[in-house]
């Protein structure tokens, strides 16, 4: 049974978390944020981008290098030669 003080902490620690925008994730792979960003210019090499997934219930981050941006809305897949 829980006191009185720990169930007031309980609602504390839950409305902190809304607050923030925290969420809970049912399990790994649930949930990810992804952001891409442009790191610079290499001689040699030209644009590099990194693209970064975090997955919100193992707090385990990837990262990925790529000479070209690729996004949902300029990326049309592959092109077929003309």
């Amino acid at each position: 049974m829980l006191t009185e003080a720990q169930i007031a902490a309980l609602e504390k620690a839950k409305a902190d978390k809304e607050a923030y925008r925290e969420f809970e994730s049912e399990y790994s792979g649930y949930c990810g944020a992804q952001d891409t960003f442009y790191v610079g210019t290499l001689k040699g090499v030209g644009r590099v981008c990194q693209q970064t997934v975090i997955d919100t219930y193992a707090k385990v981050a990837f990262a990925k290098f790529s000479c070209r941006l690729h996004s949902a809305r300029t990326d049309r897949g592959p092109r077929l030669p003309e």
